[in-house]
């Protein structure tokens, strides 16, 4: 799925017309990511201490990144240029 919002959101760079479901699946795919974060940093506590084995580590960091750049979709520009046309 993350993948496929991947490929949407870089078409959208080409194709004008896919820029506003790129900005609602963008924020989308990085409510689900801090979803994610958020779970596995609860599962991490489970048992009274912190621990992440590495491979979760990894995971934590990527989805991370997903939550920086997804919600950065808040800040794109909603109105085409008239300057480039």
């Amino acid at each position: 799925m993350f993948i496929g919002i991947g490929l949407w959101v870089l078409l959208s760079l080409r194709f004008t017309g896919l820029k506003p479901m790129a900005r609602i699946l963008s924020k989308i795919s990085a409510l689900l990511a801090l979803l994610g974060l958020m779970l596995l940093m609860l599962a991490a506590m489970t048992g009274g201490s912190f621990h992440l084995s590495p491979s979760n580590v990894v995971l934590a960091l990527l989805m991370a990144g997903m939550v920086i750049t997804g919600f950065s979709a808040f800040f794109w520009k909603s109105t085409i240029d008239t300057d480039s046309q």
